[in-house]
């Protein structure tokens, strides 16, 4: 009997420090996993705002090849002339000099007469970042280019499935000698396949970098299992994310 006394009390004692074990390690994985969160959600948050300054200082960049391009005097006697061969042969060469996706001039109705990539012909008279460009205002950007768009530049299958494109863009208004406008240049970098900002973030902040369209990744320096970047995967979270202006990790 005291033996069977032992051996209960030892069993108990036993329980007790496994119980106690046991919840030593639930309250430390816990706790594990809240600092490694808090952790998480700090950089994450100060990387972003670092990375905006990347993408602050590509937005200025495009736009100051823009307005150096609109103030050129061959693009502008190309336009007045409605030389559309000259005038398209210039777009291509800033294009290709300054590494954009696109460049496109119209004339103070909207109408346009020449892209660097594409046949010149269409209109852009409703589009609203033309149209502030024709009303005198020079800009860059982050913008969505709606299909249409994308595909008179031929640019739709740098987007794949999606709608849309995110796109670092610029404008500014043409003008002639006597400083009258005569038209307005439209240019950008389409950031879906475009690894330039995320690849340079990653180089100077470490870890990856992604660009998303609201839940999608259009661009990213993650390395996929299959050695790949990972590219056209949806986050959930993400868009929930930008709607409530909070991080997520």
């Amino acid at each position: 009997m005291t033996f069977s006394l032992r051996a209960r009390l030892l069993s108990a004692i036993v329980g007790a420090v496994v119980l106690v074990f046991i919840c030593s390690l639930i309250a430390a994985r816990v706790v594990l996993g809240h600092d490694l969160y808090a952790l998480a959600r700090t950089e994450v948050t100060s990387e972003a705002s670092a990375f905006d300054g990347y993408v602050s200082a590509r937005k200025q960049q495009v736009q100051l090849l823009v307005e150096q391009e609109a103030s050129s005097e061959a693009l502008r006697h190309a336009l007045q002339t409605r030389d559309m061969g000259a005038l398209s042969k210039e777009l291509a060469n800033t294009v290709t000099d300054a590494n954009l996706s696109f460049l496109t001039a119209v004339d103070v109705n909207g109408r346009v007469l020449g892209r660097a990539r594409a046949p010149a012909g269409g209109s852009l008279a409703t589009d609203p970042l033309v149209q502030r460009a024709l009303n005198g205002e020079d800009f860059g950007t982050m913008a969505l280019l709606a299909m249409p768009f994308l595909r008179s530049e031929q640019l739709a299958l740098q987007v794949g499935s999606q709608r849309s494109g995110l796109a670092i863009v610029a404008a500014t208004p043409i003008s002639n000698s006597q400083e009258r406008t005569i038209g307005a240049l439209f240019g950008g970098v389409l950031l879906n396949h475009s690894y330039d900002l995320v690849d340079e973030a990653t180089r100077a902040m470490g870890g990856a970098s992604a660009l998303l369209d609201g839940d999608v990744i259009v661009s990213s320096s993650i390395v996929a299992p299959d050695g790949t970047r990972y590219i056209d995967a949806r986050v959930p979270a993400a868009a929930d994310a930008i709607r409530s202006g909070r991080p997520f990790v």
